[in-house]
């Protein structure tokens, strides 16, 4: 018995030796670490974790009889065999991209999902599995999300000093039609301004900060201008939609609703109520079209005043006084009835509050009155007793009232704390109101600016050694903005128009951003089943496709 069992146990280890684990292995069994795939026969392919997986690792394939393991790091997911579901691909952890769902059994089983991308590497979802090809019930894997995409960085760009600089006839791009300007007008600042320039060679507009010129005149397309002597504009607008203004020395009033492409001049001889005077000084207007009130300093007419955007007129002369008929300037405050209006006349400051019917002229001879009767340009902030009015006057300063013209205070070239560069001024514009008020006066002695509503000037001219201006005899100002970084357009007679702004700068460009990944596609179905979602693809990127699913439904 004993030889027996001894016998058999012999035969035994030489079947064992003849049948060694792996052998049988090969044939039934689960994949492992080191061999992932399953036995062919039965068994599971192998799921890798981080446990289990270094870098990216594919999950083993099922056999005959059984499912795909799980791949790791953007590894796919094993196939099953005849039965069983596909592995599910592997989550992106380090690698970019998810990977692709393994593919359901043959006769049954459902496809794996598709890992998703790494979250902001815009690597791509995986595919989902497909369902097997012959598979009676089975439902696609959904494909994975694509990762979201990297922002871009933005540039950078540091402005250049603050300098002048002048625009003349000899300007590239076209230069100005004539270095003599009298006004000035701007929408925006930098290299996106529109600039209209009133000289006495026509209007020149640019439409890019100076850099390039279109100058209209007499001679242009579409009409033309009344004059080619221009002593004022105001425009609505920029672009080829701009209402343009242009006041002409003995032509009228010349209107353009097209940006300059087409005018239409109004003069005396307008059969529906004509201007006053044909010698326009000055245009200022509000709103723009067949709706626009608009106000016209004529030379011996007084104040012309067109409520349908020039179509008709009606002339006021401010007091009935003979010089008050000669106005250099206007602005005005609304529209209509209730508007407000200043007149920079030859006999003093008129103002209505009425829309015209009734004026108030304020003089020398006021209480605390204007330092000259001879009035070039006004500009106001507000209307009524409140109202903050500037008075640029012929020979002696620019004049300054805080309660609507009752009392006034003069500033000279003889002011103890930086005077004006000069008493004879044509021109002022402001910003602000009161002691906080930045003022721009057009002087024969350079442009002067106060930063405190006049109680100190510093004055720029031709000398300075930022650029300087084009000619001391400032005869018009506009500025965009306020303090140290206005930009300033100062009109000068001989020296075209100067410029005062930031010069160009260092700029940094910024790094473009990468688009997210697409999503996944979405497996298949077999004959019954439904098919993967596609996976949601990142920023700017596109979603997976769905999978085809059956056109039966299981019961």
């Amino acid at each position: 018995m004993g030889a027996r069992v001894a016998a058999a146990t012999s035969s035994e280890s030489a079947t064992a030796a003849w049948l060694p684990g792996s052998f049988v292995r090969m044939f039934v069994g689960d994949g492992t670490a080191a061999r992932p795939d399953a036995g062919v026969l039965a068994g599971n392919g192998f799921s890798y974790t981080a446990a289990t997986c270094v870098t990216t690792c594919n999950g083993g394939n099922g056999g005959l009889l059984g499912s795909g393991g799980n791949g790791y790091n953007g590894g796919n997911g094993g196939d099953a065999g005849w039965v069983g579901d596909g592995g599910a691909g592997g989550n992106a952890v380090t690698a970019a991209n998810g990977g692709n769902g393994g593919a359901g059994g043959m006769l049954a089983g459902n496809g794996g999902a598709g890992g998703n991308a790494l979250a902001g590497s815009s690597g791509s979802g995986g595919n989902g599995g497909n369902a097997g090809q012959l598979s009676v019930y089975g439902n696609g894997g959904n494909g994975g999300n694509g990762g979201a995409g990297t922002p871009g960085t933005p540039g950078t760009t540091i402005p250049g000093p603050m300098t002048w600089t002048s625009y003349t006839t000899a300007s590239p791009g076209g230069g100005l039609g004539s270095n003599n300007v009298y006004g000035v007008y701007a929408v925006g600042s930098g290299p996106t301004a529109t600039i209209y320039a009133a000289t006495t060679g026509g209007l020149s507009v640019s439409t890019n900060g100076g850099a390039n010129w279109i100058t209209y005149t007499t001679a242009s397309p579409g009409g033309g201008l009344g004059a080619n002597d221009v002593r004022g504009v105001y425009a609505v607008g920029s672009g080829p939609t701009a209402t343009i203004y242009a006041a002409t020395f003995g032509g009228g009033l010349s209107i353009s609703t097209n940006g300059g492409a087409n005018w239409n001049t109004y003069t005396t001889a307008n059969t529906s109520g004509g201007l006053g005077a044909d010698d326009v000084r000055g245009v200022y207007a509000v709103g723009s079209g067949p709706t626009a009130t608009v106000y016209a300093a004529t030379v011996g007419g007084g104040v012309s005043v067109s409520t349908n955007g020039g179509a008709n007129w009606t002339s006021y002369s401010p007091g009935g006084v003979i010089g008050q008929n000669y106005v250099y300037g206007v602005y005005a405050v609304g529209s209509g009835p209730t508007a407000t209006i200043y007149a920079a006349t030859q006999s003093g400051l008129a103002i209505s509050g009425d829309g015209g019917t009734n004026w108030t002229n304020h003089t020398t001879a006021n209480n605390s009155g204007l330092g000259s009767n001879f009035v070039f340009g006004v500009y106001a902030v507000g209307s009524g007793p409140t109202a903050t009015v500037y008075a640029a006057t012929l020979s002696d300063g620019v004049s300054v009232s805080t309660n609507g013209g009752t009392n006034w205070t003069t500033y000279t070239n003889a002011n103890t704390s930086g005077g004006l560069g000069s008493d004879q001024t044509r021109g002022v514009y402001a910003v602000g109101s009161g002691p906080t008020a930045t003022v721009y006066a057009a002087t024969f002695g350079g442009l002067s600016v106060s930063t405190n509503g006049g109680a100190t000037w510093t004055t720029y001219t031709t000398a300075n050694t930022s650029g300087g201006l084009g000619s001391n005899t400032v005869r018009g100002v506009y500025a965009v903005g306020s303090g140290p970084t206005a930009t300033i357009y100062a009109a000068t007679t001989g020296g075209g128009l100067s410029v005062y702004g930031s010069s160009p700068g260092t700029t940094t460009p910024g790094t473009p951003g990468t688009p997210g990944g697409n999503g996944g596609r979405g497996g298949n179905a077999g004959l019954i089943g439904t098919g993967g979602a596609g996976g949601a693809g990142g920023d700017l990127s596109y979603n997976g496709t769905n999978g085809q699913s059956s056109p039966y439904t299981r019961t």
